[in-house]
This record gives structure tokens, C-alpha cells and sequence, in this order.
């Protein structure tokens, strides 16, 4: 772990162990504080996409807002719900889903709240919100891939138009 001089020099030179724990905890507490309020600042945590994706926690259905996540959902993910039957099933959905008293609680006995993808396969097994769910394993899917590689490669020395190199084996030495 990466030590800065001034904590260095306390270690080395400060004054006994339980003075030393407390300050390397001041420390550590004022760096994970700054750290947080950087990322905060430079994450796109505000983006109406990451609001709409957030409308599919479990936790969040029934309120007023992820009502409007959901409505606005198709119109950033554009390739989901292509028919217009689709689109209308999806509208019908989406309020049916926000107001069914009989879906599973997204939190399990002991009041720990379940995994979204788990939770969300117990729905889709119900088969009945079907463009919703369509949605859904849209959003909650994450393909890996060179695909992907190629697009976010910033050595540009795995995979390229020349390379030889097949899914398969990009996948071996993703894996490692």
C-alpha cells in the first residue's frame, strides 16, 4: 500500500502505537472522504440514462419517479422495444408492474435486499411482463467480448484488424 511522506514520517516517528492507529485513522478517513467527494464530482452520476436505468431496482417500484425512469427508459435505449406493439405493451406494463401487490418483496427474510439480476429472474420466469422484461435483460446484461475490447482498448495492442486472435481465445486470457 502506497504511504505519503507525512504518514510515513508518523509511523516512523510519531508517538505510541494506539496515538499512531488513531491518526493513520484520520488519515484514512479524510483520504476515502476526498476521494469520494472527487468521484462524486467527476462521475456522471446525474445522467438522465443512469436515473432511468435505476427505475429497474425492485426497491424503487411504486414511487411516483421511477414511474417517469420507465417511460423515458425506451427513449435512450432505442434497439429494445422496435415494434410499435412492443412500445404499447411496454407503456401497459410498466404501470401494471408499479402497482401489482403480488410480486416478490425485493428483500428476503432477514430484511437483506436480493441482487437485482437475481430477483429480476424470478420475474421472468411469471412471463408476464414481457416487453418489460425485454427491457430489462437489456439493460442488466453486460456483454464481454473484443467487441467491447476494440472499442475501449487503450493499449490497442490486444486486438486489432490484424490480429488473429478469435473470441474464444480473448476470452482465455480475459479470464486469467
Amino acid at each position: 500500500m502506497f504511504i505519503g511522506a507525512g504518514t510515513q514520517s508518523i509511523i516512523l516517528n510519531g508517538p505510541t502505537d494506539c496515538i499512531k492507529e488513531e491518526i493513520l485513522y484520520q488519515v484514512k478517513k479524510k483520504a476515502y472522504v476526498n476521494c469520494a467527494d472527487y468521484l462524486q464530482k467527476k462521475l456522471p452520476l446525474a445522467s438522465p440514462l443512469l436515473e432511468c436505468i435505476s427505475s429497474i431496482d425492485p426497491a424503487t417500484r411504486g414511487k411516483d419517479v421511477t414511474l417517469k425512469r420507465l417511460q423515458k427508459l425506451p427513449s435512450f435505449i432505442t434497439n429494445v422495444l422496435t415494434s410499435t406493439e412492443d412500445k404499447e405493451s411496454y407503456a401497459l406494463e410498466i404501470h401494471q408492474y408499479q402497482v401489482n401487490l403480488k410480486l416478490p418483496s425485493p428483500s428476503d427474510d432477514s430484511g437483506k435486499l436480493i441482487p437485482i439480476d437475481i430477483w429480476w429472474s424470478k420475474l421472468f420466469t411469471i412471463e408476464k411482463y414481457t416487453s418489460l422484461s425485454k427491457m430489462v435483460k437489456d439493460v442488466i446484461s453486460c456483454f464481454h467480448g473484443p467487441q467491447v475490447e476494440g472499442t475501449f482498448n487503450i493499449m490497442s495492442n490486444l486486438i486489432d484488424k490484424r490480429s488473429g486472435r478469435h473470441i474464444l481465445q480473448f476470452r482465455v486470457l480475459n479470464t486469467r
